[in-house]
């Protein structure tokens, strides 16, 4: 099980995503990783969308395109909260965020494809820290990475990098390029068994959602199963302080 850049995995991570969508997994106990085409930013797809000139033995070239480019993934920030994260992740005040230790997610991921196929686990499956590159680094990774690998690292490196733009997130991947599973090819999507109710640490709202609003969902949070800690983010609210005068 691939872990690049020899990752400390205890320690925690957090993870906002729309209420319906938690409230889904407490209930199925699924996670699901996200084929990284549906990703907004388009630089995210880069080596995939790109041409290769492959050499040949005769002299003669070839512009060939890569193959595989079923890459399924799901991101994970270190950092514990930052206005930017809640405003981009959660901008109709119903995100919430999660808090969970890396290792118990990347086990769980681990686990499913080790039940149905070893060998998976060994060359498809990896756990990356997100580079942060401007744009002549960028260029530089991207003239350097070999894209066919027979490791498949390159390939896990290619979701490595994100523009030094993001670097705010903090983040961590869990990385899934399915080539020994013949069924999970082309998916847009790899679901799999995950014990949220006891992985996840605590239950985060966002800072803006309505009091009402709150306690209503966290009396739901409650109801279906989850027994952890649920708080409402105290990001923006106004400190009490009081000032000696001179």
């Amino acid at each position: 099980m691939p872990i690049l850049s020899n990752l400390n995995t205890n320690i925690d991570v957090y993870r906002i995503l729309p209420a319906s969508r938690l409230f889904d997994a407490f209930l199925t106990n699924k996670n699901t990783l996200i084929n990284v085409e549906k990703w907004e930013d388009k630089y995210e797809n880069l080596m995939l969308k790109s041409k290769y000139i492959l050499q040949n033995r005769d002299g003669s070239a070839d512009m060939v395109e890569f193959a595989n480019k079923t890459i399924l993934a799901q991101c994970w920030s270190k950092l514990q909260e930052s206005d930017a994260m809640w405003r981009i992740y959660s901008p109709d005040f119903m995100g919430i965020k999660v808090k969970a230790d890396l290792k118990s997610v990347y086990d769980a991921f681990i686990k499913s494809l080790a039940s149905i196929d070893a060998r998976s686990v060994d060359l498809d499956a990896f756990l990356i820290e997100v580079d942060y590159l401007n744009y002549n680094e960028l260029e530089q990774f991207c003239q350097n990475i070999d894209m066919f690998d027979t490791s498949n690292r390159g390939v896990a490196d290619s979701v490595r990098i994100k523009r030094d733009s993001f670097k705010h997130e903090e983040e961590y991947r869990i990385v899934y390029n399915p080539n020994i599973i013949d069924k999970h090819k082309n998916l847009e999507t790899y679901s799999y068994d995950m014990d949220f109710k006891s992985i996840v640490k605590e239950v985060c709202f966002d800072p803006r959602i309505g009091d009402h609003l709150f306690e209503a969902l966290k009396d739901y949070l409650v109801k279906i199963g989850y027994n952890g800690p649920v708080v409402k983010s105290r990001l923006y609210e106004t400190p009490e302080m009081i000032f000696r005068m001179r």
